[in-house]
């Protein structure tokens, strides 16, 4: 889905609207085809760190890890969400968010 959005939720709509969109069904695992999604929250990139501290602050304040992600988090889940040890799973929004969807 690849979209980095602060907006709660949003990243579960894409996912729906992916698999609508996709027209995925049920007979589409049979094909070895898996729909997934990753939903990140704050991940240290150039555009966190060039937004104002207070703000970024702000963000990392609801996130129980107390930190950003890390782009090499970002792209160990993607690995995994993309290997055969994920075969299993489809339709499925991933959450790489520290612990903010906890609340």
């Amino acid at each position: 889905m690849g979209s980095f959005t602060t907006q709660e939720g949003k990243q579960e709509n894409m996912a729906s609207q992916a698999s609508t969109d996709t027209g995925m069904k049920p007979s589409l695992g049979l094909t070895g085809v898996t729909i997934n999604a990753l939903a990140p929250a704050v991940i240290r990139t150039p555009l966190v760190e060039a937004t104002p501290p207070d703000v970024v602050e702000a963000m990392l304040s609801r996130i129980p890890m107390g930190r950003p992600g890390e782009l090499s988090e970002v792209a160990a889940m993607l690995a995994m969400i993309a290997s055969p040890d994920c075969s299993y799973t489809t339709g499925f929004t991933f959450d790489l968010s520290g612990g903010r969807a906890t609340y």
